[in-house]
């Protein structure tokens, strides 16, 4: 039965509200992770505590839709792994990266992901990176050197190289799911990486000694912002989106991410970017955008960030 042109246009904008709320919450991450180490939250405790809580919520909205979790236990421990090496790993050193350089950096360098994702899939999977995607990896790479420079020229080499690392570690995470996507439902394999996240967070932080549950009262607030927020509703908002919208038009939406990030620094953290930050950064969208477009052109086997 063929859907009404009307019906499909109401599904497309719903899609669209529904991405448009998710690069929202995703882009308020940089800001709270500030009010988090204003608030005396390490790394480990916050993100043990964000993640153990996201996950507890998104187990509940798995049974309250009475979706189907059970798998393979070899599915489970993948996705569970994938979470806990290369999704854990990139939030702890995205958080320890953006507590050392300003919003708008931290904000700015998510940017980067579709364009290393593009290189690893094409080390890794041999996709295919036209001259398109070589002259978005050109960009990327002259924008994130007018980016680093930091405001009036200052910059912090750990917390670049931090940032650095999120990125390749984010990226990576996306290319490894890959294969896993097609054989688990999205909101499924969420479940088990952020459980797999938690339980990272947990035991990497018990083993270094990390947990530190003493921190400001208020710290509690932000961490139920960070669980609900930039991990919940973002997430289940994407989802929705791109089941709504398509993977395609899903991205380009999602690019809005960086510019919510730089818009709430400059908000809530009183940053103002210099020049040379904000042509650096409008180097790497546009060269996301670059990536995005001939990865949808070329059509190829691609998972949603």
């Amino acid at each position: 039965m063929a859907v009404r042109p009307s019906l499909r246009a109401g599904i497309a904008k719903r899609g669209v509200i529904y991405l448009l709320i998710s690069a929202a919450s995703f882009g308020s991450l940089v800001v709270l992770i500030k009010g988090a180490v204003a608030a005396g939250l390490n790394a480990e405790t916050a993100l043990a505590l964000r993640f153990t809580l996201a996950a507890l919520i998104w187990w509940a909205i798995l049974l309250l839709r009475r979706q189907r979790f059970r798998v393979d236990v070899r599915q489970a421990a993948r996705a569970g792994g994938l979470g806990a090496f290369f999704y854990a790993t990139n939030a702890l050193c995205y958080y320890w990266g953006t507590a050392r350089v300003s919003g708008t950096i931290a904000a700015l360098a998510v940017a980067a992901v579709p364009v290393v994702v593009a290189v690893l899939a094409w080390f890794l999977l041999r996709e295919r990176l036209g001259r398109t995607g070589w002259l978005a990896l050109a960009l990327a790479v002259v924008g994130g050197i007018m980016l680093a420079g930091g405001p009036g020229g200052r910059t912090d080499v750990v917390g670049l190289l931090l940032l650095g690392g999120a990125i390749v570690l984010y990226s990576l995470y996306i290319v490894l799911s890959t294969p896993l996507s097609r054989t688990l439902a999205p909101s499924v394999t969420t479940a088990y990486v952020i459980t797999g996240a938690a339980a990272f967070y947990w035991l990497w932080g018990g083993l270094t000694g990390r947990i530190n549950l003493q921190f400001a009262p208020d710290g509690w607030a932000i961490i139920v912002a960070m669980a609900l927020i930039p991990t919940v509703l973002a997430i289940y908002a994407l989802l929705v989106g791109t089941g709504a919208v398509g993977p395609s038009r899903a991205s380009i939406v999602g690019s809005l991410e960086p510019l919510v990030g730089v818009m709430l620094s400059v908000l809530f953290l009183g940053e103002r970017p210099g020049l040379l930050q904000i042509g650096g950064g409008g180097l790497v969208i546009l060269a996301a955008l670059l990536v995005r477009r001939e990865r949808a052109i070329a059509g190829p086997k691609k998972v949603t960030e």
